[in-house]
This record gives structure tokens, C-alpha cells and sequence, in this order.
């Protein structure tokens, strides 16, 4: 009876403690660890930054490692290379081919002509043999050309003199072919010296010119203007002369309606050793000279009959012009000093 009642209590504290008892705690699971953050992507060249997808630099323009087109095109480019090569080669070889076989037909031709001479050489003996024989012998070779003035006046019963000289008579094809005369005329045209064109003549206006006179001389002291553009050289712009010294005191100015470069002023006179000025102004033609509008270009005493006067300060641009005289010809003062003709290069 007590080890009955002793089992049931220990059972019932074994199950007792098989309830009680927590269950045995899981393992605990490691978590991965999050993968790093990819580096931002910037620009090898500039450093700009790039984002997902970007594949060229927006600040420089240069492409991203990895970009859509980028091959590694090396074996490609060295395969069409080597079939370039392969080509070439072989065309190179086909004309070399080409080349060899026209020069030993080249080569074979000239032989087979210069052996029918060496084969007709021999039958020419037989002229002394019998009559009937020798003209079928004779007729074939055509090495005997130049002989048929002697041959005809003896052999006339021969047929030979026919059939060579109508062949012959090649003469008349060559030399008339030959003739260069077309060859000789035109290399004859090109030899005559060009006229030398100015580089640029500067056009002026029928009422460019006029009468520069800050003196207040009386206008009857002068001639037209309009007479130095005209382009007629026999027709004149005059002034009077006065003592002393042959002074004169006047000009002819230029309205050039716009500013323009002038390198070049061209003077025509009928009474050359006169002393002549070349001025210049930006704007409006100065009233008086000198004054400050008034810029000094050229200066040139004893002016010849027909000058060529280089203007300084070519490069600036001026709309006036000032052909000024202020003395004639010294020593052999004349009534009058003359400007034909004025034209202007830039």
C-alpha cells in the first residue's frame, strides 16, 4: 500500500515538472548583414556625380565606364585589318600578273616580226635565176620599199612594183598628223605681260568733289571741281596762283559719303613741281586748316605729272579727303596750277 501510494505521487511529480518545466529556448537565427550602399558613380573627368542609368557626363560630355556602345573592338578592327591586307595583296598580286604576261607578249611579238625578215632574206638571190620564178619570191617581202624608184624603169613586165608601192605609201598619214601647229599657237598667247588690275577702286559720286577754299578767295579764282572725277583727263580743276612764293592756298575736297579705308590716292596734273597735301577727316569736312579734325596722310612736293601717293594710317577709315595746294611749281611760278584727275584705291 505505501509503495502504491508512493508511485502515483512520484509519477505526479515527474509529470508535474515535465508541465512545469519552460520549454528549451530556440537558437537564435544571426541576421545577414545589409549589403554596403553602392559608391555614387562620378565622372573620371570632372568629377561631376552620375546617376543610376547615366551613362555621359552632363558638365563635360565624357561617357561613363560600362555605357551602352562600348566594345571591346579590338579583334574586330585586327580581323578587318587582316582582310584589308589579304586584299590588298592579292590585287597587287593579280596586276603583277597582269603586268608580267603583256610584257612577255610584249617580249614574243617583236621576235615573230624580226624573224619574217631574217626567212625573206635568203630568196632575194634568186633574181639572177630564171625570170619566171623570181617575181613570185620577190612580191611577198615588203623589205624593199625605198628600192621601187630604181626597180620600176627595168622590171616593168614584174608586178612586184604595184603591190609594194600602194602599201608603202604611208607617208602622207604620218606627216600630216604630226603637223604641230596647234601645239605652237597657244603657248604663244599666254607669254604677253597681264595689265596690272588695282585691287580695289573706290567708286565716287558725280557731286563727291568741290572746291576746299578756308581763305575766302574769290570763286573766280578756280575751275570746276567735278572736272578731277570725271575720268577725262584732258579736263581740269584750276586755281590762281599769287606772289609771293606762287601761293595758291586751296584744295580739292572729297565726299566719300561713308567712312572707307583709303591706301592709295592717284593725282593727274598738267603743270607738275607743284607741292600737294593729303589730308583726311572721320566726320564733317573742318572748316578752316589746319584744324583738329583735319589728320595728316601724305605729303609730297614737286608733284610729277601723274603721282601715286601711299596714304598713312591706311588702316582707319575716314569720309572726307583733302587734295590740298598750297604752293605751285617754285621758280617758274605759272598763272595757274591744274588737277585733272583724282582717283582713290583701298
Amino acid at each position: 500500500m505505501g509503495s502504491t501510494g508512493a508511485e502515483p505521487g512520484k509519477d505526479g511529480g515527474v509529470s508535474s515538472l515535465l508541465v512545469d518545466s519552460p520549454p528549451p529556448a530556440a537558437p537564435a537565427v544571426a541576421e545577414a548583414p545589409e549589403p554596403p550602399a553602392p559608391a555614387p558613380r562620378a565622372c573620371e573627368t570632372c568629377g561631376a556625380p552620375l546617376l543610376e542609368g547615366q551613362y555621359w557626363c552632363l558638365e563635360c560630355g565624357t561617357g561613363a565606364p560600362g555605357r551602352l556602345g562600348v566594345r571591346a573592338g579590338w579583334r574586330v578592327a585586327a580581323l578587318v585589318v587582316g582582310i584589308t591586307l589579304l586584299l590588298a595583296s592579292g590585287a597587287l598580286a593579280a596586276s603583277y600578273a597582269a603586268l608580267s604576261s603583256d610584257s612577255k607578249r610584249a617580249v614574243t611579238n617583236p621576235g615573230a616580226q624580226a624573224s619574217l625578215p631574217a626567212t625573206t632574206s635568203p630568196p632575194a638571190a634568186p633574181p639572177a635565176g630564171p625570170t619566171p620564178t623570181s617575181p613570185a619570191t620577190v612580191t611577198p617581202p615588203p623589205v624593199k620599199p625605198t628600192a621601187t624608184p630604181a626597180t620600176p624603169a627595168p622590171a616593168t613586165p614584174s608586178t612586184s612594183t604595184p603591190s609594194t608601192s600602194t602599201p608603202s605609201t604611208s607617208t602622207p598619214s604620218t606627216s600630216t598628223p604630226s603637223t604641230s601647229t596647234p601645239s605652237t599657237s597657244t603657248p604663244s598667247t599666254p607669254s604677253r605681260p597681264k595689265p596690272v588690275i588695282p585691287r580695289h577702286l573706290i567708286v565716287l559720286d558725280t557731286d563727291a568733289a568741290s572746291t576746299y577754299n578756308p581763305g575766302g578767295l574769290p570763286d573766280s579764282n578756280f575751275g570746276d571741281p567735278s572736272a578731277t572725277i570725271d575720268g577725262d583727263s584732258s579736263t581740269s580743276w584750276t586755281a590762281k596762283t599769287a606772289s609771293p612764293g606762287c601761293k595758291v592756298g586751296a584744295g580739292v575736297g572729297l565726299d566719300l559719303k561713308s567712312a572707307q579705308s583709303v591706301k592709295q590716292l592717284n593725282l593727274a596734273t598738267d603743270t607738275p613741281d607743284m607741292d600737294a597735301e593729303i589730308y583726311g577727316a572721320k566726320s564733317g569736312q573742318p572748316a578752316s586748316l589746319p584744324a583738329s579734325g583735319w589728320v595728316h596722310l601724305a605729303s609730297r612736293p614737286r608733284v610729277k605729272s601723274n603721282a601715286r601717293i601711299g596714304l598713312a594710317k591706311a588702316n582707319k577709315r575716314f569720309r572726307h579727303l583733302l587734295v590740298w595746294i598750297p604752293h605751285g611749281p617754285a621758280g617758274k611760278c605759272p598763272t595757274h596750277v591744274s588737277v585733272n584727275e583724282i582717283s582713290l584705291q583701298g
